[in-house]
């Protein structure tokens, strides 16, 4: 049984870890990889658009159509996911430090009065 815990640890942090790299340096590329071409007819605009949705890391963005409902602009962008962002871990951790410093000089004061 603990074979099989430390198995699916490793399996799972190997699985992270390969996820958190490719996020971090192929999505944004796959995702901007599909464009908008204005010489396109409406299939062939569509297409990209359902090309760009089945990736399912990229996500239809600033989508602007004319008066005959008609797509004119759309762009491909990577999905945002806090979790694997490396400024939401920068943020959090320096939060954290702040408010230990904060309250470790605000109770230090309190105690020399």
């Amino acid at each position: 049984m603990k074979k099989l815990l430390e198995l699916l640890v490793t399996i799972w942090t190997l699985f992270f870890l390969i996820y958190f790299l490719l996020y971090m340096f192929y999505f944004d590329n796959l995702c901007t990889n599909i464009k908008q071409n204005n010489n396109w007819d409406y299939l062939q605009t569509i297409s990209q658009i359902w090309e760009c949705k089945a990736t399912l890391v990229c996500w239809i963005n600033n989508v602007e159509t004319n008066k005959q409902n008609n797509i004119t602009q759309w762009s491909c962008d990577k999905k945002i996911n806090n979790s694997l962002e490396l400024d939401f871990y920068m943020n959090y951790f320096s939060e954290l430090y702040f408010n230990f410093v904060n309250d470790y000089f605000t109770n230090d004061t309190n105690e020399d009065s």
